[in-house]
C-alpha cells in the first residue's frame, strides 16, 4: 500500500496490482479520472519531467486533433485577468457544463513536443476560444478529455486510491486476483523482478488507455 500511495512506478507489484484492478468492476475497478491520474503520473516519471509538462502537451495535442491551433495562434497575445489558479478553476467550469463522453485513448502524448509551455499557457487559449465563441468548435467530447487531463493537477496529493480500493487490495493480495506469477504468465514475462519495470509500465500505460485488456 505505502508504494500506491507512493506511485513508485519501480514496483513491479503496484504496477501489477493496477493492472489486475484495471480489469475489475466499480467501485473496485479505476474510474476513467484514476486512470488518467496513473497515466499522467507514470508519463511524468518516464519521461523524467514535470506533470505540468505532461499535461500542457496533452492539451496541445487536443487542440492540434481540433485543428485549433490556427485560431489559438491568432489569439496569442491577448492577456487574461486573474491568477493561473483562478484560471484554471474557471476552465473546470466551463468545461464541466459543456462536457460530453470523453473519447478513448488520449492518455499518452507526445511529451517533447511542447505548444505550450505551461498548463496555464494551455489553459488561457482555451480560455480565449470560449470568450471568442469558438468553443463549439472544440466540442463535447474533447470538453470531456480536458477535464480528464487536468484531473491529476487538481487532486495532485491527494490519495491515489479509494478506501474501498485499498481494502479490495488488502483483501485480495496473494490471492488469484493479485497473483504476480498469474499476471506475469499472461504477459509472457517469467518473473516480477525489477528488470521488468519498464516492459510493465508500457502494459499498465495500454490497460489504463483501453487499448489493451488485462
Amino acid at each position: 500500500m505505502e508504494a500506491a500511495q507512493a506511485m513508485d512506478w519501480e514496483n513491479p507489484r503496484f504496477l501489477l496490482t493496477l493492472i489486475a484492478m484495471c480489469d475489475q468492476p466499480p467501485p473496485v475497478g479505476l474510474s476513467e479520472f484514476q486512470k488518467q491520474r496513473f497515466l499522467s503520473e507514470m508519463l511524468s516519471y518516464s519521461e523524467r519531467c514535470s506533470l505540468d509538462t505532461v499535461t500542457a502537451a496533452m492539451l496541445a495535442e487536443l487542440v492540434f486533433c481540433q485543428q485549433l491551433d490556427g485560431a489559438i495562434g491568432r489569439l496569442k497575445g491577448k492577456e487574461l485577468p486573474g491568477t493561473p489558479q483562478s484560471r484554471l478553476e474557471l476552465l473546470v467550469r466551463i468545461l464541466s457544463q459543456t462536457a460530453g463522453e470523453a473519447s478513448p485513448g488520449r492518455a499518452i502524448s507526445r511529451v517533447r513536443w511542447q505548444y505550450f509551455s505551461t498548463v496555464d499557457e494551455g489553459v488561457k487559449a482555451l480560455l480565449l476560444l470560449y470568450e471568442e465563441g469558438l468553443g463549439n468548435y472544440f466540442g463535447r467530447s474533447n470538453a470531456a478529455t480536458a477535464l480528464q487531463l487536468l484531473h491529476p493537477l487538481l487532486v495532485a496529493g491527494a490519495p491515489s486510491l479509494l478506501p474501498v480500493q485499498e481494502q479490495w487490495i488488502r483483501e485480495n493480495f496473494g490471492r488469484e486476483a493479485l497473483d504476480p506469477q498469474k499476471i506475469l504468465a499472461g504477459m509472457d514475462l517469467p518473473s516480477s523482478r525489477g528488470k521488468h519495470s519498464p516492459t510493465l509500465r508500457r502494459r499498465l500505460a495500454r490497460h489504463l488507455q483501453g487499448l489493451e485488456s488485462p
